[in-house]
Order: C-alpha cells, then sequence, then structure tokens
C-alpha cells in the first residue's frame, strides 16, 4: 500500500503537467512591434495626439492580408500591411479577422499598440525596443 499512494500521486503530478504545457501550446499569440511607423513630420512636431486603426485577416500559411483603414489618417495603409506582415501569429485560424490600433501621444509618440479578434485582445507598451 504505501508504494501505491506515492505512484497515483506522482502520476496525477505528471497528467496536471502535459495538461498545462497543452493550454499553453494551444494559447493564441500575436508578436508584434511598431517597425518604425512614423506620422510625417509635420504632424509629429504638431500639438497632435491620435489612434490609427486598420484591419485585415490571416490567410491559409498566417501572413495578414493588406490593411485596410477603419480610422486615421496619418500612417499609410503600405505602411502598416509591411508592419503587420512581420509579426508572428500563433494559434489563430486561417482568416480570422483582427483590428489594431496605434495610439500616438503628443510629446511622447506612440504609446501602445492594441490588437483584438474574435476572442483575443491584448496591449502591448511601447518599449524602446520595438
Amino acid at each position: 500500500m504505501k508504494l501505491v499512494l506515492p505512484a497515483v500521486f506522482l502520476t496525477a503530478i505528471a497528467l496536471a503537467v502535459q495538461v498545462c504545457g497543452q493550454e499553453a501550446a494551444n494559447e493564441k499569440v500575436v508578436e508584434p512591434s511598431f517597425c518604425n511607423l512614423l506620422p510625417a513630420e509635420s504632424v509629429q512636431q504638431s500639438n497632435t495626439s491620435f489612434t490609427e486603426i486598420f484591419r485585415f485577416k490571416l490567410s491559409d500559411t498566417g501572413t495578414p492580408s493588406p490593411a485596410v483603414r477603419v480610422h486615421g489618417e496619418y500612417l499609410t495603409v503600405a505602411d502598416v500591411t509591411k508592419c503587420v506582415r512581420t509579426w508572428k501569429f500563433r494559434n489563430f485560424e486561417a482568416g480570422e479577422s483582427f483590428l489594431v490600433a496605434f495610439r500616438w501621444e503628443h510629446g511622447g509618440g506612440w504609446t501602445e499598440l492594441r490588437i483584438t479578434s474574435r476572442d483575443y485582445s491584448a496591449t502591448f507598451p511601447k518599449k524602446s525596443d520595438n
């Protein structure tokens, strides 16, 4: 009897670790960056704070489709498309739609970007290296 209890306990721990590992493996993850996107110099120098919002879908290969402007006027669609195509998307379905919002604050530049889809939402603060 003394050997059965530890064996059952170790089996339960191994099963718990395996289940947690599967959940982490299926977790939806986006690895974005700001890609050195910049509005025109005149906008950077003005007293302006704004949010730019774009929409895109993932192809069968996981590559974002060309971005479509939803709101804003300071970034080009081509630059945003080029940027989001460098991002990594894990565990999302082909055809999944995303919105991305870039936030610019006067005197501070980009402060964050927010990415949302049907069952994913994350905010990424601007760091000096992204």
